[in-house]
């Protein structure tokens, strides 16, 4: 691999950690929308997160074509692409490989926290929507010791967000 080529996937591999840190900051700016209601803005930063989605496939597609030879039909393993640089470039790949790993450890958080987020949103909202029918009062809450059993609430709200 000659240094034109390992600079080029440098600079490839820097715009896919930047494409991750604003599609992480989309995660961030969603939990924001989420907490205050912005239902409108939530489909604006889905069509973001989409977009900028693509990009990073895009890109991907793009590092891993320029890391392997046409001929060569295989998975993009960064533990080969390491062993077949220059000792003096490894060091550098790994760091950003790192980075780049810590971005997508983060976006996975918010993503996940995100998900709790709509849901507990959602079953609380369709709980007191049970409460505000009536649907409540007919569903006991006590069992036949008189110890307390949760109510099982229907679910009346789609989790599609």
């Amino acid at each position: 691999m000659n240094e034109t080529n390992l600079r080029s996937i440098e600079e490839l591999l820097r715009e896919e950690i930047a494409l991750y840190c604003r599609l992480r900051d989309c995660f961030v700016r969603e939990r924001q929308c989420l907490i205050s209601m912005e239902l409108d803005h939530l489909w604006v930063l889905s069509d973001e997160k989409h977009e900028l989605c693509s990009k990073i496939e895009s890109l991907r597609e793009v590092i891993v074509n320029r890391l392997q030879p046409p001929q060569t039909k295989g998975t993009f393993d960064v533990c080969q692409i390491l062993d077949a640089l220059p000792r003096r470039q490894k060091a550098n790949f790994q760091n950003l490989h790192l980075s780049l790993m810590g971005v997508k450890a983060e976006i996975e958080n918010l993503r996940k926290e995100n998900k709790v987020f709509v849901e507990d949103s959602l079953q609380f909202l369709d709980e007191m929507h049970s409460i505000l029918t009536g649907e409540a009062l007919t569903q006991s809450m006590y069992d036949r010791r008189s110890q307390f059993r949760q109510m099982g609430s229907r679910l009346h709200l789609s989790r599609e967000v």
